[in-house]
Order: C-alpha cells, then structure tokens, then sequence
C-alpha cells in the first residue's frame, strides 16, 4: 500500500516501500520513487502515471521494480485511485 498527494508525489515515508526497493526516505520522496524503476520502463511508468494524475483517473500500469532483499528486478502490477475530497477535487492518490 501506498500513498501519494493530490499532484502525485510521496509526501511521507512509505515503509513497504523502503522494504521492497531498499531506498530510503530521502531516495523516494518526491517524484524519484521512479529510480527503483527499471530504467527501461520508467519513462512508461512515469508518462502513465503524469496522464491519471492529471486526468485524476485510475493508475494501472505493469514493469519491473528493484527488489533490495534479493537484489534483482522483479516484474510488478500497480494500481492506484483518486480519493477525492469534493466531486473534483482529489485529497491523495492510494495504490
């Protein structure tokens, strides 16, 4: 599980996070979460993810992450969705 502001940056440390890829808090906060991409899907991921959070619509995306525990990429599926606070306007992103 994770959690990202209205504009779709981490905002506070998010520890599954920190387990799965290795970065610390100072590594993936913002929008640089997207160097534990490969480097060959990270311009996908990001586009993919910029469009949903621009069109406030659902996050689906597939590629390959950095595992930390066995030090190898490792393919994965995410999800996220808008929460929104009024009708149009979205309070964070959950994924």
């Amino acid at each position: 599980v994770w959690t990202a502001n209205p504009e779709g940056a981490f905002v506070a440390p998010q520890e599954s996070w920190q387990r799965y890829t290795g970065q610390t808090w100072n590594e993936h906060q913002g929008w640089s979460w997207l160097d534990a991409i490969h480097p060959e899907d990270r311009a996908h991921v990001h586009q993919l993810w910029r469009r949903a959070v621009a069109g406030r619509k659902l996050f689906e995306v597939q590629g390959r992450i950095w595992r930390k525990s066995d030090e190898t990429w490792r393919w994965f599926q995410a999800r996220g969705v808008p929460i929104f606070h009024r009708e149009d306007e979205v309070a964070e992103w959950v994924g």
